[in-house]
């Protein structure tokens, strides 16, 4: 059986830590189906409604617990930064992007399969 080189994102060095806490956090507050909106930037808090919790609520739930993160990306540009994340769950990896604006508010979150 011939294996095909690992295409997964090798980790980086994480340089601000800060911000996988504030990644835990809010992964964690979305999979008890609570959002707290001031991490996000004032622009992004009306996409947060109900319906969009609860259906992201669920998706979390089923992945079980977050069990570690591992930042595989970084870049600044147009005044943000992008964070792309490998987040192991209890059932398995999924990647999370993370951008943030100058104020550290949360500008995009997005929760894909690995």
């Amino acid at each position: 059986m011939l294996y095909g080189p690992d295409l997964r994102m090798k980790p980086i060095p994480d340089t601000e830590p800060g911000v996988g806490v504030l990644l835990r956090t809010a992964l964690t507050e979305l999979a008890a189906g609570k959002v707290n909106l001031e991490v996000f930037a004032p622009e992004e808090r009306s996409a947060w409604m109900p319906e969009r919790i609860k259906g992201l609520s669920e998706r979390l739930k089923s992945f079980g617990p977050v069990q570690s993160l591992a930042l595989v990306e970084s870049k600044n540009e147009d005044g943000s930064r992008h964070y792309k994340y490998r987040v192991e769950f209890t059932d398995g990896p999924m990647m999370v992007d993370l951008s943030l604006n100058l104020d550290n508010k949360v500008t995009a979150l997005q929760v894909r399969s690995e």
